[in-house]
């Protein structure tokens, strides 16, 4: 993926319009995760809260209800 943002940004000369970031929360509660998300973890370079984000609920399908619940209550 690197590469591949380098390659869009140095060979093809054009600004990179993609921006990820990876975090894992193993040791803090749902609703402390879904906070860093809306609140922190977003493109420096964008408005807060204006691009999609993916929450990745590996294993628990039972807590697709609350997390959907809890984002868009947030986004309100």
């Amino acid at each position: 993926m690197d590469e591949t943002v380098v390659a869009w940004e140095v060979i093809e000369e054009k600004p990179a319009l993609l921006f990820i970031m990876t975090t894992w929360h193993d040791n803090e509660g749902l609703d402390e995760a879904l906070w860093f998300v809306q609140h922190l973890a977003f493109n420096p370079e964008s408005q807060q809260g204006t691009e999609p984000c993916i929450v990745a609920l590996v294993g628990r399908p039972d807590l697709v209800e609350h997390v959907s619940t809890h984002l868009e209550r947030s986004s309100l």
